[in-house]
């Protein structure tokens, strides 16, 4: 009977990892990493150079933890504490790589989804000597997206599902 409450109050950990497997998806998944690399305006100097590095931190750490969150889901119902200290360790670090991909994230992007429908911000971040800003080249470039305002509207969900994350 003992055991049996004790499994129970670790559960959360089971569902907290299954919830995180969702969300690292959705941040692995946008492809503006290939996006950047694909078009050679977007890396090549004219905007912030920090942008393809960070993009590029965003998909190779976003397809880590979905795959470490994939294998450690059905192993967190048998690793209950103390036995998972050594995946916490490895989560703590994971955590750690993240804040850096949103770092960098932090400096091209716009905190709140209200400042990617204000025409005049999105101009404001235009690098001088080019005739749009990142989101509007980015968003031309794009074949599913068109519109500056929704390709903004993109990189702030993924910072924002990065920030919540981790």
């Amino acid at each position: 009977m003992k055991d049996n409450a004790y499994t129970a109050l670790f559960m959360p950990c089971f569902g907290i990892r299954f919830i995180l497997i969702f969300l690292s998806v959705f941040y692995w998944t946008t492809n503006h990493s290939q996006l950047i690399h694909d078009n050679v305006e977007l890396h090549n100097g004219t905007y912030d150079a920090t942008i393809p590095i960070g993009e590029e931190l965003v998909d190779k750490w976003g397809f880590i933890l979905f795959f470490w969150h994939m294998i450690l889901w059905l192993p967190s119902i048998i690793f209950i504490p103390p036995l998972n200290l050594p995946l916490t360790m490895v989560d703590t670090a994971f955590t750690v790589f993240i804040a850096k991909a949103i770092h960098y994230q932090i400096g091209y992007t716009p905190q709140k989804l209200k400042a990617c429908h204000d025409p005049v911000g999105l101009e404001l971040r235009r690098p001088p000597g080019t005739n749009e800003s990142f989101f509007a080249a980015a968003g031309r470039l794009n074949e599913t997206v068109a519109s500056p305002t929704q390709m903004c509207v993109e990189f702030v969900k993924e910072m924002q599902i990065g920030i919540a994350c981790w």
